[in-house]
């Protein structure tokens, strides 16, 4: 009983925004890099809430929306317990059509649809399988830190709002590949907030996407919010529009690791 009740919670401060927000004084957190050169004609989009089924949760963007479902699960093995983070989405085009489903899982051990090799004791990966869809045509995977390592130190290097953002090891952890239509995209960390003792669901503040190396989008999270912030995304379709809106809004529905409190919940 105790122990489904300690699952319940860890639900509840995963999604509820602003439910564990740090008390007191906070240091100012930094200000975010000038907006890259984009290659191709974009536009801004306000993220906002979206109508959701039962047990589902929503963010829109533009003509397109995301809807999922967060669960954990976890299991015992001899003394060690091992958990299970899963969200399962679709996403969904003017008039509610569906553009694509599938379930995003944060993965300690298996292999990268990507070739990327991981350590497990540091890093672990959100991969995205999208149903119906081969993964050399569509697939999304993130590196992530380690449950354990993920905020005040990571290979001898702590996140704070003096780091750069620039830095190899940072962006190596954090950097997500997508294969969208059998083209291929990459997202790079904008920049991190401060991390206090007790702070809030997203230190991560957003992430710029790059189409065969040149950008062509970002997202600019606001606060702990999944249903605030921005979205650059290009004009036309021929550009990528479809896929950039898709990797953005699932960046914003996967867990910061680096925040304390999400590591807490999982």
């Amino acid at each position: 009983m105790l122990k489904k009740l300690s699952l319940i919670l860890a639900l509840v401060l995963l999604q509820a925004p602003g439910l564990a927000q740090a008390a007191g004084s906070k240091k100012p957190a930094p200000a975010p890099p000038p907006a890259p050169t984009y290659g191709v004609p974009t536009e801004v989009l306000q993220i906002t809430g979206a109508k959701a089924g039962f047990m589902e949760m929503g963010a829109a963007a533009g003509e397109v929306s995301i809807l999922y479902r967060t669960w954990v699960s976890s299991s015992e093995v001899l003394t060690k317990t091992r958990s299970k983070f899963t969200n399962s989405f679709r996403y969904l085009g003017a008039g509610e059509a569906v553009l694509q489903a599938g379930k995003c899982t944060i993965k300690t051990e298996g292999r990268s649809v990507f070739g990327v090799e991981w350590n497990h004791l540091t890093t672990q990966l959100y991969a995205c399988e999208i149903k119906d869809r081969a993964p050399d045509s569509h697939a999304l995977e993130v590196t992530l830190p380690a449950l354990k390592q993920g905020g005040f130190s990571l290979g001898g290097m702590s996140i704070s709002a003096s780091d750069d953002v620039n830095d190899p090891a940072t962006q190596a952890i954090l950097r997500g590949r997508m294969t969208y239509g059998g083209v291929k995209y990459e997202a790079v960390p904008t920049g991190f907030d401060q991390i206090t003792p007790i702070s809030g669901r997203r230190v991560v503040q957003g992430y710029v996407i790059n189409r065969n190396g040149t950008p062509v989008g970002r997202i600019a999270f606001q606060g702990a919010s999944t249903t605030k912030g921005t979205l650059t995304v290009p004009v036309s379709a021929a550009d990528g529009r479809e896929a950039v809106i898709f990797m953005a809004l699932n960046l914003l529905i996967m867990p910061d690791l680096f925040s304390p409190v999400v590591r807490e919940a999982m």
